[in-house]
């Protein structure tokens, strides 16, 4: 007997075909699936990232504008006077807290306080605090802040602060930390800097 045979396109797919189709097109889902997710985790990780450094770089900035038109000093430095400091003990060592007041466009005073609490710097301005980084490294409050200074004669002069703080991304703790570090070991306090130059000359 001859059996006529029908075209390919005539006779359609059989059921396992189907099943084969339906399971590799499953697997490509998958796939696709998983490297988007993957993409995606990685993309919003990037991005908590830089918004820590942004965060951080803006708490920096902050900080040593405030530092650069500082003029007396509590903490680090021991019982200030404006301008020419004697000091007659070692500067604080705890390196989380910065007291002073700075003055501003040449004649207002502003009082400030930089601390490290727990993982946050706070910073208090003429009595009011706001929050400039929430997730600090422990690391911070023992490296935080550290001031230098110039002895000339018999005179001390409490001239530049030290900051290095480091803030943990996306959170302290957490399983994948990414840490970003902001350090600027030397900042010059200006008015100081002019008082000793003013007394002293370039000896400061």
């Amino acid at each position: 007997m001859i059996r006529k045979l029908r075209a390919r396109g005539e006779a359609g797919v059989t059921l396992v075909e189907m099943l084969i189709s339906l399971v590799i097109f499953s697997l490509v889902i998958v796939s696709v699936d998983g490297s988007v997710t993957m993409l995606s985790s990685r993309s919003n990780g990037l991005s908590q990232s830089s918004q820590s450094i942004n965060q951080l770089q803006v708490a920096e900035q902050t900080l040593v504008q405030a530092v650069h038109a500082a003029n007396s000093w509590c903490e680090p430095v021991p019982i200030p006077a404006y301008g020419c400091v004697t000091a007659t003990a070692a500067p604080n060592t705890t390196a989380n807290t910065l007291t002073f007041t700075a003055t501003m466009s040449g004649s207002t005073t502003t009082s400030y306080q930089f601390q490290i609490t727990g993982n946050s710097l706070v910073m208090t301005k003429n009595g009011t605090t706001s929050t400039l980084v929430s997730n600090l490294d422990p690391s911070s409050s023992k490296t935080g802040f550290t001031a230098t200074s110039v002895t000339v004669g018999s005179t001390t002069y409490w001239n530049d602060i030290s900051v290095i703080l480091t803030m943990d991304s996306p959170r302290v703790g957490a399983a994948h930390v990414t840490s970003t570090t902001v350090a600027d070991s030397d900042v010059e306090v200006w008015n100081v800097e002019y008082a000793c130059s003013i007394a002293e000359g370039s000896s400061c």
